[in-house]
């Protein structure tokens, strides 16, 4: 597929008008880089036909004034509310991602520990969650092809383009409704979820289990938080983890690929720690604090449109007949009391012999769930 036949303005309707649905003057922040000016245009129409207020934010900075041309209509200007009562006008904030096809790696003396820069950083994004949930404001992460590095992706992952469209099932006769019927589904399963005590998974070279009574499961279905969606999450207690767990993907942190990974864990804390490459960036990542030796996310993948792995972990963890877990901060709205500078995001693929389990009972083998008003494959 030519990326000029990538189903942009359907994406965007998504986002708008399933996601985000904001209201008439409501200010929209969209965030991106220049290779996302497709997606940056569609999306600032949609805001501009629901009366909403979009500002547009790219990787070379903010202006006093945005100035954005829609067909070569008259070009919309719009005050930018960044430098109003920083930032307190936003109603929502669109942050879009493009895949690079490669990155080198960082040297692990910029690594957490290493530098005050980046532990502010993630102390402010600790800070950021807590704002939002507190202020009700809207936040989306959107995943979007970069056109750069395209060929080069396309030679690595052969019909690269074709899966990031399957990922969002934006080639189905009416995407909106399809992801209105896996956020039912996810619904669902949450409650099953939120009504149980613990969770176990059960693979080769995995045995972990985790208690999760009490605690909240959010679904992000598409509608809410990353696009592509399809997982649901919630944050065990702290010190219940126990078992191990090998790592069927890799693990992307600040440059570093580190592969066949596998953690014991003791009363929440990770005790051993293993990996076939790049053992020491994950070690550097256990040791980063106090926190980040503990799980902060349990999740399990619910897109079955993704079948196979980009190396995008924010699209990889959503695979359906995957878990994941999180080492480090929780997500407010879950429930979880973890803090930490770091959220790195580890899976677990299920689809070849593996078994979830809820309270003693399989809830899935081989990745699929048992119960069939749970997601499926489509």
């Amino acid at each position: 597929m030519p990326l000029n036949a990538y189903p942009t303005d359907a994406l965007a309707q998504i986002i708008i008008d399933a996601a985000l649905q904001p209201g008439e003057r409501d200010v929209v922040l969209i965030n991106g880089p220049q290779s996302a000016g497709p997606l940056v245009t569609s999306l600032f129409g949609n805001c501009i036909e629901r009366l909403a207020r979009p500002v547009v934010r790219t990787a070379s900075g903010m202006p006093e004034f945005t100035e954005l041309s829609l067909d070569g209509e008259e070009a919309v200007r719009v005050i930018n509310p960044l430098n109003v009562e920083q930032g307190s006008r936003l109603s929502a904030i669109i942050d879009i991602r493009v895949q690079e096809a490669s990155s080198q790696p960082a040297d692990l003396s910029t690594l957490p520990g290493g530098g005050q820069t980046l532990a502010e950083a993630a102390g402010r994004s600790w800070a950021f969650l807590h704002e939002t949930e507190r202020r009700g404001l809207k936040w989306i992460g959107i995943h979007y092809p970069n056109p750069e590095a395209l060929p080069a992706l396309e030679a690595a992952i052969p019909g690269y383009l074709d899966h990031i469209v399957r990922a969002g099932m934006l080639d189905v006769p009416d995407p909106m409704r399809a992801w209105t019927d896996l956020g039912a589904a996810q619904l669902r399963l949450c409650e099953a979820l939120s009504a149980s005590e613990e969770i176990r998974f059960v693979a080769d070279g995995t045995d972990l289990s985790m208690r999760i009574a009490g605690r909240r499961w959010s679904s992000l279905d598409g509608r809410r938080i990353n696009v592509p969606g399809g997982e649901v999450l919630s944050a065990p207690h702290e010190d219940s983890a126990n078992g191990y767990v090998t790592f069927d993907f890799p693990i992307r942190y600040y440059g570093h690929c580190i592969e066949g990974a596998k953690l014991v864990f003791r009363d929440g804390l990770v005790v051993e720690a293993s990996a076939q490459t790049n053992e020491a960036a994950l070690i550097t990542l256990l040791d980063t604090d106090t926190g980040s030796r503990r799980i902060g996310e349990v999740a399990l993948g619910t897109n079955y449109a993704l079948r196979s792995p980009v190396h995008n972990t924010l699209l990889d963890e959503k695979i359906g007949g995957t878990f994941h877990i999180a080492l480090g901060m929780s997500y407010p709205e879950t429930g979880g009391r973890n803090e930490s500078f770091v959220h790195s995001d580890m899976i677990c693929d299920l689809r070849n012999g593996g078994r979830c389990i809820l309270d003693g009972q399989t809830i899935s083998e081989n990745g699929v769930f048992l119960n069939a008003e749970w997601p499926r494959y489509i």
